[in-house]
């Protein structure tokens, strides 16, 4: 899992890094009792709405299929010229059980 979220985080950089033209990137990254969250918000020119949903944008569809992995979920918020707020969250698996 933890390399899951690190190729996810990984490849939202490249994505701001090559697209988003942004200024500033924050990053929250958060472990609470049940889930990991993380959350890269850019201050960049936004994602077209069409790019969000084709399913052939392989950086997206490799994002969404890690989350998928672990019954993770991907929410991505983008206006043209008001940046990108990716949002994933894991629930905590217990390998103990």
């Amino acid at each position: 899992m933890s390399t899951d979220l690190f190729r996810i985080f990984q490849e939202t950089l490249t994505n701001i890094t090559r697209h988003a033209h942004a200024s500033n990137v924050m990053i929250s990254f958060v472990e609470d009792e049940d889930t990991y969250k993380l959350d890269v918000k850019d201050d960049g020119i936004g994602i077209d709405p069409a790019i969000l949903e084709n399913t052939s944008s392989l950086g997206l569809l490799g994002i969404r299929e890690r989350a998928l992995i672990w019954s993770g979920q991907v929410d991505i918020q983008s206006t043209e010229g008001g940046g990108t707020w990716l949002k994933i969250e894991f629930p905590k698996v217990n390998y103990d059980q």
